[in-house]
């Protein structure tokens, strides 16, 4: 059984929260219903845990420049060889199966909108019934973050893309 510490948050926007490091060496113990995140090129991406090491979440641009559904993943592809994180912060409104189902509703689901509905929107619909993303407010009260994140996440989209 793995010790999950708790640690400050790895950006600005996130120093509210309180964050699990997830050890992929060690058996996993974690409540289905966690909202799980990851770092990418520049942004954060979010999913709900299904138990048994899968995922749901939007994958919008997780894939390259084509946005993708509501999918369910294995925790390892979703993370995506990067670190993982259990947001603990926030009292979640729903009872854990009701986050799954909620999660489960959504699969399949086509409508991504990186600055409306994206995984972030998804997750906190999921856990708090606010379809809200802090990364996209943070962003737009700073509109050279996000010509800086577009710089950033442009090479790893296009190289995703290519391969596709």
């Amino acid at each position: 059984m793995m010790n999950i510490s708790c640690k400050s948050a790895p950006a600005a926007q996130f120093l509210t929260s309180q964050w699990q490091d997830w050890d992929w060496e060690a058996e996993v113990e974690v409540a289905i219903g966690s909202h799980l995140i990851t770092s990418r090129n520049g942004y954060y991406h979010h999913g709900i845990y299904l138990g048994e090491y899968r995922v749901v979440h939007y994958s919008g641009l997780c894939a390259g420049l084509h946005a993708g559904p509501v999918e369910i993943q294995t925790l390892q592809r979703f993370a995506s060889g990067q670190r993982l994180w259990v947001e603990s912060a926030r009292q979640v409104r729903f009872e854990r199966e009701e986050v799954i189902r909620r999660a489960l509703s959504r699969v399949g689901e086509n409508q991504y909108r990186l600055l409306t509905n994206n995984c972030e929107h998804f997750c906190n619909w999921c856990l708090y019934g606010e379809s809200r993303s802090d990364q996209v407010r943070n962003f737009t009260a700073h509109p050279f973050a996000v010509l800086r994140l577009l710089l950033q996440a442009l090479p790893g989209l296009l190289q995703r893309t290519a391969t596709a």
